[in-house]
């Protein structure tokens, strides 16, 4: 008789090894040393410290996630997780409290468990509530076994340790098929839709002309074929505006001003542009004129992360535009410079291996402090 289960309680140390990594990769020209991760019994790490002291020189910094952890299961899919983590570098026996603040806390232990949180942070498969995930810190000066009197080290070595005690944060679940093969996720695009090349022109005549050039739109949903609409930003009604065909709209009568116009795609994707009036004639138009998202594929080392870059390019036909400034939603990636183009990419690697249901917005700041927002939507099923 066959098994029923369909997929196996997820293994913590591989996803902690992973974040390890990437901290050892972000800190290496800081610390100058790679970080060593091991994952066992505090007993068994402390055995294998032994017998690494004459084969391996450089053992140090170390990261060490201690086995046992509780994994709480329940009526939810992820597992709320327990755990201690110690993290150890060399010191020496005579260096005073403040020495080993200024010798190894300050340059190398506190960067790595502050790197740690901030990489548990953007981690697809961690989640939690709150800035931080609740814990305590203990600072271990000079670690050694003081009972009965005894003064040995409890490590092989000389060393100072941050211990993270009482992590908690939730491992969310991969949906992964459980096979006697290795892991095969699949993932699909179940829709992607936006306006990847469009053009406003008309600086200096009355005559303002928006063109789709592509768009992209790709579905695995039931559903309409998608359309178009253009607003000029004057309150009148949207108008149908078609792919490789332009729209030409007269400024003549239109009361000086700057104004936002909008194309919007009929399953929620849109571009905004601005365009200034004065004395019945364009004196500025500001926009994006072009967009494109790669999404990378998967294989099984890539559990955690789905890397999603995005390129755009900003563009003001005229010098009105001042100073121009790009954003994401997230807030991270932020330009101030005076330009007339601007290219940038970025790139989004904090999502889980699961559905992705999510639209991503540029925004580029006139200088009239207008917000013009340019919106991507995207939606990802994994298999």
């Amino acid at each position: 008789m066959a098994h029923t289960y369909t997929s196996l309680p997820d293994s913590l140390s591989p996803v902690i090894e992973g974040i390890v990594a990437d901290c050892s990769d972000a800190l290496l020209s800081e610390i100058g040393f790679a970080i060593n991760y091991k994952a066992d019994s505090f007993l068994r790490i402390m055995s294998e410290l032994q017998q690494e002291v004459l084969t391996t020189p450089i053992r140090y910094p170390i990261f060490a996630l201690i086995q046992p952890y509780k994994a709480k299961f329940g009526n939810f899919s992820h597992q709320e997780i327990t755990c201690d983590i110690i993290i150890c570098a060399l010191t020496k026996a005579e260096y005073s409290w403040s020495e080993r603040e200024e010798l190894t806390f300050n340059p190398i232990l506190l960067p790595i468990y502050a790197e740690f949180m901030a990489q548990l942070k953007l981690n697809g498969s961690i989640s939690y509530d709150g800035i931080n995930p609740p814990h305590e810190l203990v600072k271990l000066y000079h670690m050694g076994d003081t009972q009965a009197n005894k003064n040995g080290y409890i490590v092989p070595d000389m060393v100072d340790c941050v211990l993270i005690e009482g992590l908690r944060f939730n491992l969310e679940k991969d949906t992964l098929t459980c096979t006697p093969l290795p892991c095969e996720p699949v993932h699909e695009v179940a829709l992607l839709d936006y306006i990847s090349t469009y053009s406003v022109s008309g600086d200096g005549s009355n005559s303002l002309v928006v063109g789709i050039s592509s768009a992209v739109f790709i579905s695995l949903l039931p559903g309409s074929p998608v359309e178009y609409t253009i607003n000029y930003g004057l309150g009148g009604a949207d108008v149908d505006i078609e792919v490789l065909t332009p729209l030409t709209f007269s400024v003549a009568g239109v009361a000086n001003g700057t104004y936002i116009g909008t194309i919007k795609s009929s399953y929620g994707s849109q571009v905004e542009f601005e365009y200034t009036v004065t004395s019945n004639l364009l004196a500025g138009i500001v926009y994006t004129p072009s967009v494109s998202v790669d999404y990378n594929d998967l294989d099984c080392q890539d559990l955690n992360n789905y890397p999603i870059d995005i390129t755009y390019r900003a563009l003001s036909t005229t010098l009105a535009i001042g100073t121009i400034s790009i954003v994401v939603s997230n807030g991270t990636y932020i330009y101030n410079e005076v330009v007339s183009t601007l290219d940038t990419t970025l790139t989004y690697n904090d999502y889980r291996l699961t559905d992705l249901e999510e639209s991503f917005d540029v925004q580029i700041k006139t200088r009239f402090s207008n917000i013009l927002n340019n919106k991507i939507i995207l939606q990802i099923k994994t298999i």
